[in-house]
């Protein structure tokens, strides 16, 4: 049988911008880090999905958006090549894996969706009509594929398909964020993590049982410069993000309930801030 773990892929902190990966059974004691031979580009942050007894890792490579598999660590496949894509999200849902990335236009592109039943081969990129600030979120939830992201002005948007062509009118959340937000199905509520839209750098929680009404946001009590991440592991709710200092280190927090929340957990490694340079994810 095999034994499911949490990991977090993440951007080296410093110009080799290779991306390794750590990994814990608990959440708190994190092994050291695993080489892997990718390495990002400026062409936005990295996304991580699981399928079958797969691990899909995407992440920019210049004007490009590259997805590898990994069928166990520190084993990886050749890349799937995007040209012309930034930002990037993966979300495996009715037995497809889903991209969802942007063209590499503006100061707002517009979002395409792409996907493939083996993570190899893909569908052409199809236009979404919507655009966004930085790179989205995706969670599969009550039966349909949610994405969240942030329009161009900042604010909070929530959108979802139940058959990952046809996708529902933007639903506004009265909420503005920072960075990109991160999106995590746990004990029943979908929630959305983001950073505060001001100098404070406040994590921030949103809660909703049917993807329509959300609860206030609530602090988690943590401060980053940096996108948070977002899994649902062994009974906890988990969140990654860099710490608020120059350190740049890579700390993780978690929750029962998505509101009453631990200390951070030093992984003792470091990332680069600004852009989604560290993604949770649960090893099957």
């Amino acid at each position: 049988m095999r034994h499911m773990a949490l990991e977090i892929a993440f951007v080296a902190n410093n110009s080799s911008n290779t991306i390794p990966t750590i990994a814990s059974d608990d959440g708190v004691n994190w092994s050291g880090n695993t080489a892997t031979p990718l390495q990002a580009g400026s062409g936005g942050g990295i996304s991580t999905a699981t399928f079958g007894n797969y691990v899909a890792l995407s992440f920019g490579e210049g004007s490009a958006r590259q997805v590898v598999l990994s069928p166990s660590p520190g084993i990886w496949s050749t890349e799937t090549s995007f040209d012309n894509a930034v930002f990037g999200a993966l979300c495996y849902f009715s037995n497809r894996l889903f991209l969802i990335s942007s063209a590499l236009t503006g100061e707002s592109p517009l979002l395409y969706v792409c996907s493939s039943a083996d993570g190899t081969g893909w569908t052409l990129r199809q236009p979404l009509a919507r655009r966004t600030s930085c790179q989205p979120a995706l969670a599969v939830f009550n039966g349909a594929l949610f994405m969240a992201f942030a329009d161009e002005n900042g604010k909070f948007m929530i959108t979802s398909t139940t058959d990952g062509t046809n996708w529902s009118d933007s639903l506004q959340l009265n909420e503005s964020t920072k960075f990109s937000p991160a999106l995590a199905v746990h004990n029943g509520e979908l929630c959305v993590v983001f950073v505060a839209a001001n100098a404070s750098g406040n994590i921030l929680v949103c809660r909703s049982s049917d993807g329509r009404f959300w609860t206030g946001n609530q602090a988690i009590g943590e401060t980053t410069n940096g996108p948070p991440s977002a899994i649902s592991y062994s009974g906890r709710l988990y969140v990654s993000f860099i710490a608020k200092n120059p350190t740049n280190t890579l700390l993780v927090c978690s929750s029962p309930d998505a509101q009453n929340w631990s200390g951070n957990i030093n992984t003792h490694q470091s990332t680069q801030p600004n852009f989604d340079t560290n993604k949770l994810y649960v090893r099957p």
